[in-house]
Parts: C-alpha cells; structure tokens; sequence
C-alpha cells in the first residue's frame, strides 16, 4: 500500500501556516493563540477522518485494525483537551490583554 497525499490536510496546513507565520501576528501571546487554535482544526480533522474509519473497521469486524485507529482517536482528543486548558489556562487571558 503507497501512502497517497491528502489534498485535504494539506489545506488545513496551509491556512495554519499563512495564519501564524506567514500572515500571523507577532511573536507574542496573540500568535501563541493563533497556533493552539490552528493546532486543534488540525487535531479536529484528524479526529474526524480517523473516526470514521474507525466506525468503518467497526462494522467490517476489523478488532485490530479498530483497536489501532480508536487509540489514535484517543490520542488525538487528548491533546485537543491539553491545548484547550493551556489556552484556558493562561494564553487566552494573555492575548486579550494585548
């Protein structure tokens, strides 16, 4: 199986990237928000595409295959919820304060 390029990732790349360093605003608390937020859309469509195939091994009685795509399912939510308590936390705070 070749991996093949995910025009869809891509673009959430792209738009991350334009919106923290190309067109992003200055170092700084401002920019620290602009990256967790551009870090959980991230997060967010891997969730999605991974959880849907997941559903998809599910239904085709795929246990390992399953197994694999929920741990990383998992794994995805937890470091959205570690995102969303540092930006909480203190870096929201901070940046409205610019």
């Amino acid at each position: 199986m070749s991996k093949e390029h995910r025009k869809g990732m891509q673009g959430v790349v792209d738009e991350a990237l334009k919106h923290t360093i190309e067109d992003g605003p200055e170092k700084g608390p401002v920019l620290d928000a602009a990256i967790i937020a551009q870090h959980q859309r991230m997060t967010h469509y891997g969730i999605t595409g991974f959880g849907t195939v997941a559903a998809f091994s599910k239904a085709l009685k795929l246990k390992d295959d399953n197994k694999q795509l929920r741990a990383a399912v998992k794994e995805l939510y937890v470091a959205a919820e570690l995102m969303t308590e540092l930006a909480e936390a203190a870096v929201n705070d901070d940046a409205a304060a610019e």
